[in-house]
């Protein structure tokens, strides 16, 4: 075989690996970044049932039941400074024993990146959700705010029971109980900011559970003191709580 038709046999064979390489990669799955934790899109909506409780003086003050919308209207839709897609979400209230009838209650936006989920409220910025999603892997909720610190030592949200599946119960008024299994949830879990506490005197929690494609299913804050002033000790261990309050927001309804 001449030079010239052994260049031309090793120039096909290299691009023939070359289209095999290509083919090769093309078919390999990339990594689930868990994206599909927090669906971030216009003209959907989400209905949670909101129940909050609340302990004066060791005593369970009357519960508060109600419900609670979070919709993004089809042109709540826009490109934010930083040019990422932002969401306006409007918060609307409504006790159904009452009224069916939605009232304003307030408005956050959701921001969606590459790399984050955050909330703005109030003016403050806290981080939702961290891509990729991992089993145990920690982040700074408050990494975008003055009062964020050191974003490698500040580590306050984890996530915990990856992939799990989630059964969660409502029952609305005049409606009867109604039990929904969510096949692969994430559970966050806030741990070491200065709103949290599990000690002798206080507990301060907050929880959230996020289902794939679904999104928030569940979020539970707990704030309760087992110290009452007037003898100075804690009584955690006797399960009273002093003072304190609750809230717990489970998801009854979502779709477009």
């Amino acid at each position: 075989m001449s030079r010239r038709c052994q260049a031309l046999a090793s120039s096909l064979v290299l691009a023939g690996l070359l289209a095999v390489a290509g083919c090769e990669n093309n078919s390999v799955p990339m990594p689930d970044a868990g994206k599909d934790y927090y669906p971030l899109e216009a003209g959907t909506y989400r209905i949670y049932n909101v129940t909050d409780s609340t302990y004066r003086q060791h005593i369970l003050q009357p519960v508060e039941r109600y419900q609670i919308r979070e919709s993004i209207a089809a042109t709540d839709a826009f490109t934010d400074a930083a040019g990422n897609k932002a969401y306006r979400v409007v918060r609307s209230r409504r006790i159904p024993a009452v009224s069916m009838n939605w009232e304003a209650d307030s408005v956050y936006v959701l921001t969606g990146t590459s790399q984050t989920v955050s909330l703005v409220r109030n003016n403050r910025r806290t981080v939702e959700l961290i891509f990729p999603v991992r089993e145990g892997r920690t982040w700074n909720m408050h990494a975008f705010t003055s009062s964020g610190g050191d974003t490698i030592t500040n580590q306050n949200r984890v996530f915990r029971n990856l992939g799990q599946s989630f059964s969660l119960t409502t029952a609305t008024t005049g409606v009867p109980a109604v039990t929904k299994v969510y096949p692969e949830t994430v559970t966050v879990d806030d741990t070491g900011d200065e709103h949290t506490a599990n000690d002798a005197c206080y507990l301060r929690t907050y929880r959230q559970i996020f289902a794939k494609g679904v999104g928030p299913v569940l979020r539970y804050r707990r704030n309760f003191s087992y110290a009452p002033p007037t003898t100075g000790t804690c009584e955690r261990s006797t399960g009273r709580v002093f003072f304190g309050t609750s809230r717990h927001e489970a998801l009854v309804e979502y779709g477009r």
